[in-house]
């Protein structure tokens, strides 16, 4: 070793022995946790000649054991901190005393640890009544104005904001009943033990009631402690905010926040080694962890490290909370993920009465709120915000058609046994709030869609719901009113052009298209009307619309293409009047019509095949099969009609094209209301099959053009 590297070496043993250690925290991936490893940066001979205890300075999350590069520069182990998962263990893990050692207690685990040393060594923490509890309320009005700003892309900020204001105040177990057991009461916190070894283990009773107000406030913004806090924009906006996301980025922060400490001035190591880390499943992404940092510690100093395409994102002036992770849980690093799967698994979470001992003689253990399985049961599925529908919702086991499917022609359809019976009880509890919708039952089921009429659906509607809100009715009394508006439409929306013509279908439409607009106006003013009963009766009623207007949409598309291309009727097209023409694009309209409403019925029977030994014949390229489906029906029904074989090839295409773009349009403008995976997949099913129709017919009509010219 020359002078200087000497020199170099004295230089970083003394500035090690002067400055509190720190780490560094790489994210990663270990298959259903987040693994912590600790590893030292500095000299194993400097640490041991250091009056600070041996506290690793680098912590990051991998899999597998660190190789051995034989530097004497760098010493490893690797601990089992936490998990950053909702099933986090309610006990901390102690290190067996002497005589445990010297009596055989050890359960002879991998680690060295005895489980029963582990299951007795803290007591359930109890609820401390503060004095200061009155002022969570005050906190968080405090955090109101960055509560009423919270949306998909900021939440994480807000969540900072929390938890810097009263982190420390509620243990990690604690915080995750918060979480995720929702039936808890506040006078149950005490019963959850607390892995928290700080000075104040006392769960403090301002921190759990402001984390309970935060957490119901997000998870139900609409009734916030039954208040008006959040306008309907906000609470839309929050709303929107996926629940599983939040509450498993809100624990991530938490257990980071707890387990990591800042240091003043932390020493910067000049060599590091490189690993390979092999990402496998985490809760949390790499990219969504690396944003808890820069969030709970701004201005957090930052480098990436290591070889290209290995390299990760080191974070300095960190280092290990003791209150947390302390010489026990790092006693931990040496395990696989099997052997500590299979430690874990040993230790019993069923407090078992014992005799105290004399360090604990007075101190008597509560049951924990956890049974013996380590995991808590999973989370109830949540129905969306914007729909009635659950996982608990059946169909009945009558026939539950909205009407009677024999139709009669020039008349309107008759409700069903099923649908009356639903619509005259729903009837029968709005009378009794002074609403009577029998005029508007009259009106339907006479043909009268004017909305010129005083007992116009509009009209009616709205005034209903005045009444509703003026008598401060409960939120059934609007379902209710939903549910009888939406059996009325049901059996009309569904008519044929033989029972409803097409004029009268025309002016329905522009009824329902209406009354959607004179809700949206009225509900604003309406303070006590719920936005998600409100928002999903809306939009049944734009469906109802889209149901109803296809032979529109076909129409509109025959115009247009008849425009474009300044084509006009001849003589030998039926009757070139005015009438005749209009006649003319109602029978394309209908062969066009015919062709989309085969080709749904096919694909409504898809399903079917799975219940038969059909179902290796059913292919996964579902665009491919649908156009496979439309394109008989296209040739042998659509072109069938004689006004079809007479049009020009250019305006068929033109109006088929308009078509399908309507119809696209009106499932893409519903793609907020899905799932992200299920919009792409659904996107890209719609390019292709729009792409091959498109095709296929313009190489089609090539084909018979040059057939006919030869």
């Amino acid at each position: 070793m020359t002078p200087i590297q000497s020199q170099t070496k004295k230089r970083q043993r003394k500035s090690v022995q002067n400055e509190s250690p720190s780490i560094f925290i790489v994210p990663g991936y270990l298959e259903e946790t987040a693994k912590f490893t600790v590893e030292s940066c500095f000299d194993i001979s400097g640490a041991a000649q250091s009056s600070h205890p041996p506290i690793d300075d680098m912590a990051r999350f991998h899999s597998g054991n660190p190789p051995d590069n034989g530097s004497s520069l760098l010493s490893s182990e690797t601990a089992q901190v936490g998990t950053i998962h909702p099933f986090l263990p309610t006990q901390g893990v102690p290190t067996p005393t002497e005589k445990d050692t010297a009596s055989g207690t050890s359960s002879g685990t991998a680690s060295g640890l005895n489980p029963k040393v582990i299951r007795d060594r803290f007591a359930p923490a109890p609820l401390k009544s503060s004095p200061e509890s009155e002022n969570a309320e005050k906190t968080f009005e405090t955090l109101l104005p960055s509560l009423q700003k919270v949306n998909p892309r900021n939440f994480g900020s807000f969540l900072s904001e929390v938890l810097r204001s009263r982190c420390e105040q509620v243990p990690l177990d604690v915080f995750y009943h918060l979480l995720y057991n929702s039936s808890l009461s506040d006078s149950g916190c005490h019963q959850a033990c607390s892995v928290d070894k700080s000075g104040s283990s006392e769960v403090n009773s301002e921190g759990v009631k402001l984390y309970r107000l935060v957490i119901d406030t997000l998870k139900n913004p609409q009734n916030a402690g039954g208040t008006e806090v959040f306008s309907k924009d906000q609470a839309s906006s929050i709303s929107s905010v996926n629940l599983h996301e939040l509450l498993r980025t809100f624990l991530a922060m938490k257990i980071v926040f707890s387990s990591l400490e800042k240091v003043q001035d932390p020493p910067r190591p000049k060599q590091v080694s490189t690993r390979r880390l092999f990402q496998q499943n985490l809760m949390l992404s790499s990219s969504n962890f690396g944003k808890i940092p820069k969030l709970l510690y701004p201005g957090l100093v930052t480098k990436r490290i290591g070889s290209r395409g290995n390299s990760k994102y080191h974070y300095f002036g960190l280092r290990w909370s003791p209150s947390l992770v302390d010489q026990e849980i790092r006693g931990l690093l040496n395990l696989e993920m099997p052997a500590l799967k299979d430690y874990f698994h040993k230790v019993p979470f069923v407090q078992t009465q014992e005799k105290p001992t004399a360090k604990r003689e007075n101190v008597v253990n509560p049951p924990t709120l956890l049974r013996s399985t380590v995991l808590p049961r999973p989370l109830p599925p949540v129905k969306p915000a914007y729909s009635h529908v659950s996982l608990s919702t059946t169909y009945p086991e009558d026939d539950c058609s909205p009407r009677i499917w024999k139709g009669t022609p020039n008349s309107i359809p008759q409700h069903s046994k099923w649908a009356k019976d639903v619509m005259e009880r729903s009837m029968k509890v709005l009378e009794g709030q002074d609403i009577d919708l029998e005029p508007l039952r009259r009106n339907i089921n006479g043909g009268i869609f004017s909305e010129n009429d005083h007992n116009s659906l509009s009209g009616t509607v709205s005034r209903a719901m005045k009444v509703l809100s003026s008598t401060g009715a409960d939120k059934t009394s609007y379902l209710h009113l939903y549910l009888a508006v939406s059996l009325m439409l049901f059996p009309v929306i569904l008519a044929s052009d033989q029972e409803v013509p097409c004029a009268s279908k025309h002016q329905l439409r522009a009824c329902v298209t209406k009354c959607v607009t004179e809700l949206n106006h009225v509900s604003a003013s309406l303070s006590c009307v719920d936005v998600n009963s409100l928002g999903s009766f809306t939009r049944t009623l734009r469906k109802m619309v889209h149901i109803n207007e296809l032979e529109e949409i076909i129409v509109r598309a025959t115009i247009v293409a008849i425009n474009a291309y300044h084509f006009e009727f001849s003589d030998g097209m039926q009757n070139p009047t005015e009438a005749g023409t209009i006649g003319v694009i109602a029978s394309i309209a209908k062969a066009v019509a015919l062709t989309v409403s085969c080709t749904t019925d096919n694909m409504s029977n898809i399903p079917l095949l799975g219940e038969t030994d059909k179902v290796d014949n059913i292919a996964p390229d579902v665009p491919y099969q649908i156009f496979k489906l439309s394109m008989p029906h296209f040739h042998e029904k659509t072109l069938s009609y004689p006004i079809m074989k007479q049009l020009p090839i250019p305006i068929i295409i033109h109006v088929l094209k308009s078509t399908q773009n309507e119809i696209q349009n009106a499932s893409l403008s519903r793609f907020a209301c899905r799932e992200t995976e299920l919009s792409k997949e659904t996107f890209k099913s719609w390019w292709v099959l729009f792409v091959i129709v498109q095709e296929y017919l313009d190489v089609l009509s090539e084909v018979v053009a040059l057939s006919q010219m030869l």
